[in-house]
């Protein structure tokens, strides 16, 4: 959900906006606010839709914003996009700066309203600043394993294991990063999509 204008405005406006549209086909789409709603909608043979954000800059500086959003029924915030904000680097900020003292306090925030920290976008140390800070389950909802293809996009295995402990998931992408050659096949998704479990079953130094 992004737009021209205040992050916040467009965002708020973006969740009416999908509401209004869940109300005018309720007949195949269930707003997702629980696990319940997810068996729901398999059962009733509907989509489900689970609302998130791909940055956390709607936030600003008011923490207040968060329990807003919940109350919206936002349910995943992804701290960065690839460049760096005000809670942390991104994947591509090449400071590798980790989570800000702000940062911080997002997560607690977000932990207390139950709203999942997304780190997919998030720089290495700014993923493993906010994992070992989130008292909550976890998500890099779509990545790759840098162990496999070494790029910034990717996330290490010490990143994946503290997914894993925190009880989260992982989602791997069908996107170029998955190769250096930018062009992927099914043998590189495959490949990524075993590794990935590994680490939470060996000791990552």
């Amino acid at each position: 959900m992004a737009g021209d204008g205040d992050p916040y405005e467009v965002s708020v406006a973006s969740v009416a906006q999908y509401d209004r549209m869940v109300r005018e086909q309720s007949s195949d789409l269930i707003k997702v606010l629980s696990a319940a709603d997810i068996l729901r909608a398999k059962r009733e043979n509907k989509i489900g839709l689970i609302y998130g954000f791909q940055n956390a800059v709607m936030v600003g500086d008011n923490l207040e914003r968060i329990d807003v959003f919940n109350d919206l029924g936002v349910r995943i915030i992804q701290l960065t996009y690839n460049p760096a904000n005000h809670l942390g680097d991104g994947s591509m900020a090449p400071e590798n700066r980790g989570l800000t003292p702000f940062g911080h306090e997002v997560v607690a925030r977000l932990n207390a309203n139950r709203i999942m920290v997304d780190l997919s976008h998030s720089g290495q140390q700014t993923c493993v600043d906010a994992a070992r800070a989130s008292t909550q389950p976890i998500s890099i909802n779509h990545t790759g394993c840098r162990a496999l293809t070494d790029l910034p996009r990717n996330k290490t295995d010490e990143e994946l294991k503290l997914v894993a402990d925190k009880g989260g998931f992982v989602g791997i992408y069908f996107m170029p990063f998955l190769n250096k050659e930018g062009k992927v096949r099914a043998v590189d998704i495959v490949e990524h999509i075993e590794h990935a479990p590994k680490v939470d079953r060996q000791r990552v130094v």
